[in-house]
C-alpha cells in the first residue's frame, strides 16, 4: 500500500486498522466525527502555511 495511505492512517489515528502488509482493514469501525476534526485541523495547518509562504 502507498506510503501516503499509511501516513494518512497515522494522522487520523487509524494505524491500528492496518494489517501486516499495510492494507486497510475496512471491517473495523472508525469514529468519523474524530476523523473529520483531525482532517479539519490538518487542513487549517496547510492553509496557514500557504498564507504565510505567500506573505514572504
Amino acid at each position: 500500500m502507498s506510503s501516503r495511505i499509511v501516513s494518512l492512517a497515522n494522522t487520523i489515528g487509524a494505524d491500528d486498522k492496518l494489517d501486516g502488509n499495510n492494507n486497510l482493514d475496512c471491517s473495523m469501525s472508525l469514529d468519523y466525527e474524530m476523523v473529520d476534526q483531525l482532517i479539519e485541523g490538518e487542513r487549517n495547518k496547510s492553509i496557514n502555511f500557504l498564507k504565510k509562504a505567500l506573505e514572504d
